[in-house]
């Protein structure tokens, strides 16, 4: 779990600099025309926006997914007693949690793949 929990870290902060790296790129167009230009920052901000949706909604399963999984885990680990759970000593198997997807309530679906 805790390199999993590592893993993951590295991806929403993955997300939040390209986050930031697209709002560092509005400013970058001097000497277009303003259309081009126009259309380069509303690119760029959409972009930003993107990203910062893809870290919002992966932190959120996550936390979820972590969530669900703290029993589990402390029981396989003899952390703490495994209320209702069977689990062989020193043994972790693969450990499936339904997570319910939120829809945006605007009738579509997202821009991104998750």
């Amino acid at each position: 779990m805790i390199l999993l929990d590592e893993e993951m870290r590295h991806v929403l902060e993955f997300c939040h600099w390209k986050e930031s790296w697209w709002k560092e790129q509005i400013p970058r167009h001097e000497g277009l025309s303003p259309q081009l230009t126009e259309g380069l920052r509303a690119y760029a901000e959409e972009q930003a926006d993107m990203e910062r949706r893809i870290r919002e909604s992966w932190g959120n399963k996550w936390a979820k997914a972590r969530e669900l999984a703290q029993p589990i885990l402390r029981a396989a680990l003899g952390e703490a007693p495994a209320t209702g759970l069977e689990v062989a000593e020193g043994s972790v198997g693969i450990i499936e949690l339904e997570i319910e997807e939120d829809h945006d309530h605007q009738g579509g679906d997202s821009d991104f793949e998750e």
